[in-house]
């Protein structure tokens, strides 16, 4: 009787485990074009929404925006005030890379994150 106990409570468990979702999936984010960020680098875009990757500005007027320097984003999208949707990934070592050689931002240095999608349609999940 108790190694069909054991039985099922590993059994249980595995089930519980293949069916967790998967952390590295990437979240989708609604952003807007507001310019290229340095020659042949990326573009500058503004989150809809508060986003902790982003860096976070606070404005003269005390408005909260969330801008990042999106690289690997599509030409379409470069269009001053365009809205599109995003997923992304932080790549720390890459971002150390860029910053070396980088020319300075025209606001401020925004955090740098590579673009793995982007749509003009809200993100599906497979």
């Amino acid at each position: 009787m108790k190694k069909v106990t054991l039985l099922m409570l590993l059994l249980q468990l595995l089930i519980g485990v293949s069916c967790k979702k998967d952390n590295t999936q990437k979240e989708c984010y609604q952003v807007r074009y507001v310019m290229n960020y340095c020659p042949n680098m990326g573009v500058l875009v503004e989150f809809t929404e508060p986003n902790p990757d982003a860096t976070k500005i606070e404005r003269d007027n005390g408005k909260v925006i969330y801008q990042a320097a999106l690289l690997n984003i599509p030409e379409q999208y470069h269009i001053k005030d365009k809205v599109f949707y995003v997923k992304y990934h932080y790549d720390k070592d890459k971002e150390n890379e860029l910053n070396k050689g980088m020319c300075p931002a025209i606001f401020s240095p925004v955090k740098i994150l590579i673009g793995d999608y982007a749509s003009e349609n809200a993100c599906k999940n497979p």
